[in-house]
């Protein structure tokens, strides 16, 4: 009989019964325990490690786009060139 509601329904049932034995023979088993969790581990920590990596392009790329559109333009309709200190207005 379980000694705990780990399911939390107010009785202490056959899920309950299952539910620690589940947790009785994890624990006790080390040798295959101690394995799956380091690879769940470094299959997590390979998992966050991309994801920075991408988020920090995606910040580069949104700083670049911010100073390219801060840079002045020509005032020419349709013309996309970079201002110049020496330009002529027509």
């Amino acid at each position: 009989m379980a000694m705990y509601d780990w399911n939390h329904n107010g009785k202490n049932d056959r899920q309950d019964d299952y539910l620690e034995y589940m947790i009785y023979k994890d624990c006790t088993n080390d040798n295959n325990s101690n394995t799956n969790h380091s690879s769940y581990n470094s299959d997590s920590a390979f998992g966050m490690n991309v994801f920075v990596v991408i988020a920090v392009i995606v910040i580069f790329a949104f700083i670049g786009n911010a100073m390219e559109e801060s840079t002045p333009k020509c005032i020419k309709p349709g013309c996309n060139n970079e201002q110049t200190q020496n330009m002529l207005l027509a």
